[in-house]
């Protein structure tokens, strides 16, 4: 993956012997970018699937997330997704919905925990079931009611496009969201 540089934009007011304009006196030659992060669109999912358990079983008592298993789940393009306005005309920029979403519909990963070799409790790990190269991140997260969170990144498109899911862990039923950006340059994290 390409490491993001992040560049800021400043605007220094001043005035005095050749400020940069347009010839009138008040418009600047180069105007603050209204597009810094050089988006093109965005659109957004719903997510649907199911949990299959692993090994290791949930504790006995334990009634946190435990997300051990295969999770596997579709995406549906979400028509009640609200675009970001990227070109400040005041409609949204939703990407064409044949864009969204990339690569298919249908997702999956699995987590595993395994003893440390310490003794000090058990290591997670994914496994991603798509194409390793353009996946960016997976992540686990606990919900406050105890549900777990699952968190898929990806790139492709030469880092052009980025794929947000954010799946939901109930029992054994997956749900949840997720978007989509395309961008004019490579863009990573």
């Amino acid at each position: 993956m390409l490491a993001l540089v992040s560049f800021a934009s400043l605007s220094l007011g001043a005035c005095g012997v050749g400020d940069d304009t347009s010839g009138d006196g008040d418009l600047p030659i180069n105007p603050i970018d209204p597009n810094p992060a050089k988006k093109v669109c965005s659109g957004g999912y719903t997510l649907t699937g199911t949990f299959v358990a692993g090994t290791p079983a949930r504790p006995a008592g334990d009634t946190g997330c435990w997300p051990v298993g295969k999770w596997t789940f579709t995406t549906a393009v979400d028509p009640a997704y609200v675009a970001e306005d990227i070109t400040g005309d005041g409609v949204g920029d939703r990407c064409a919905d044949a864009a969204v979403p990339r690569g298919g519909t249908s997702f999956d990963f699995t987590v595993n925990r395994t003893p440390r070799a310490d003794g000090t409790g058990l290591m997670e790990s994914y496994t991603y079931g798509g194409t390793a190269s353009e996946l960016y991140k997976i992540s686990m997260s606990e919900l406050g009611n105890g549900d777990c969170q699952g968190g898929v990144e990806l790139y492709f498109d030469g880092d052009k496009s980025y794929i947000n899911l954010k799946p939901n862990l109930t029992g054994t039923m997956i749900t949840g969201h997720g978007d989509f950006v395309s961008y004019l340059t490579p863009h990573t994290p």
